[in-house]
């Protein structure tokens, strides 16, 4: 039978999808608010810049920590780990306001940044489990994110309601009481019901023993155990037991082919998905974590008014995807991207010159409009950007590919929250979206010259040419 209703890792999808809305929900429920909490506790913008990168330098460590325990021990330790981390991060973020200490702050997004870090996990699994239905799989799990992103700034703002006492019992801690709450039920579900999927290299494994054992090479189990053991030329040697020697083989083999994945990614022209990637990532974090400085230093605006601003943001992204899946079906990957890409390029520099060096011509409707067109870029050219990556790099195992990507974007994000850290002071927030404005230009300067060799038929050979070609060209 075909279709996840009909396999057994249904309930295991499930705990998964947990794990995303967990991460959106962090992200969300969070920034609205962080940088007035930091404020309340007398912290500056500098700690408020230095939370932000944390929470990137956590996810680069998270990464490759998940990822290496879900391909050498299991699934479940990886899942079941993050969503601890998750927990005592989450305490430590209700904790700062309680006991009055401003670093437990940066402290609990680090930790935090650790937990949301299995993303690389969840890949993994999804590739072992889904069985052919990866496409599915994918498109669940950015729904789920994508709903999250919308309700958890709402939510978020219907904390401000709850009873108020200082910063021990505010709103900005009860954002830290109902993340934590939510890791304690995912964790929960997961221990109840995920079920480790049976791995391809068992299989494989089984079907050699089997060979050997009918050409009666082998005369009995026990003989075929040892024969097993031994190494051969034929044969590697067997990977060491322990979970410490499993992980430390794993940090080895990563290291090993990320010189080759460079030569890779320069042969194949995939680098460029590289570089607008860690842009995109860049200016992610610049718009989303920046806004609330803006909203209150134009406004006043606090956390309810800003959770709304965010929400619709969301939703612009939302509402742009049936726009770019009808556009994937005449254009090509390249045009969708550099299409999309120049909603992003107006609204930075919209961004630069309204709410950064100009002042007092701010208005609410007009940073709507902004936010609005950033938001329709940015969640657009995302499928033409990772699709014409997925492409170039063709039938090649592209988890390594897409776990180091997401560690430089992660990197990009670190030195966005330094930036915004760094804004304070008169000219900050001009200096800080003229930064991102700058990066985007760059990046789409390194992208143009490449547009003529991101044609479709010339990707014909990792994937069909069934679209039409934007340009007219045969």
């Amino acid at each position: 039978m075909s279709g996840l209703a009909s396999q057994k890792h249904f309930r295991s999808f499930c705990c998964v999808w947990l794990l995303q809305v967990t991460d959106a929900l962090d992200s969300s429920l969070v920034s609205p608010s962080m940088s007035a909490y930091i404020t309340s506790m007398g912290g500056t913008r500098s700690t408020y810049g230095y939370a932000v990168a944390l929470l990137a330098v956590g996810n680069i460590v998270g990464l490759p920590v998940w990822g290496i325990l879900a391909d050498q021990v299991s699934f479940a330790i990886a899942f079941r780990g993050s969503l601890i981390f998750g927990i005592v991060g989450a305490a430590l973020y209700s904790l700062a306001g309680l006991v009055g200490a401003l670093w437990m702050i940066p402290l609990s997004r680090f930790v935090l940044g650790i937990s949301t870090g299995v993303i690389s996990a969840n890949m993994a699994f999804a590739g072992a489990a889904a069985q052919g239905q990866q496409s599915k799989v994918s498109g669940v799990t950015v729904l789920v994110y994508n709903v999250t992103t919308v309700v958890a700034p709402a939510l978020g703002s219907l904390l401000t309601i709850l009873p108020q006492k200082g910063t021990a019992l505010s709103s900005f801690t009860y954002c830290g009481y109902l993340l934590m709450l939510f890791n304690v039920f995912s964790l929960t579900i997961n221990l109840m019901y995920f079920t480790e999927p049976e791995r391809e290299e068992a299989s494989v494994e089984e079907a050699e023993a089997g060979h050997v054992q009918e050409d009666g090479a082998i005369a009995s189990e026990e003989n075929s155990l040892e024969e097993s053991l031994l190494p051969s030329p034929d044969r590697p040697a067997p990977q060491p037991k322990s979970i410490p020697g499993k992980v430390c083989a794993g940090v080895g083999m990563f290291f090993q082919e990320l010189k080759s994945m460079v030569c890779v990614l320069k042969e194949t022209g995939a680098w460029v998905s590289f570089v607008t990637s860690s842009q995109n990532a860049f200016n992610q974090m610049v718009v989303l974590w920046g806004l609330p400085i803006v909203t209150e230093d134009y406004f006043g605006w606090g956390q309810r008014r800003n959770g709304f601003l965010l929400m619709g943001t969301s939703l612009v992204g939302i509402m742009c995807l049936p726009i770019v899946l009808r556009n994937l079906d005449h254009w090509s990957d390249r045009c969708v991207f550099v299409s999309f890409q120049q909603f992003v390029g107006l609204s930075l520099l919209l961004f630069t010159t309204f709410a950064g060096c100009t002042h007092h011509v701010l208005t609410p409707v007009l940073l709507c409009f902004i936010l609005g067109c950033w938001g329709f870029g940015t969640f657009g050219q995302v499928p033409g950007n990772m699709g014409l990556f997925s492409k170039l790099l063709g039938k090649r195992k592209q988890g390594k590919f897409q776990a180091v990507l997401f560690m430089v974007m992660n990197f990009s994000r670190s030195m966005a929250g330094l930036l915004i850290g760094a804004s304070d002071g008169p000219g900050g927030t001009c200096y800080m979206f003229a930064t991102a404005l700058g990066l985007w230009a760059l990046q789409f300067a390194a992208y143009l010259p490449m547009f003529k060799n991101f044609h479709p038929d010339l990707l014909a050979g990792s994937a069909p040419a069934t679209r039409v070609n934007p340009d007219n060209a045969n």
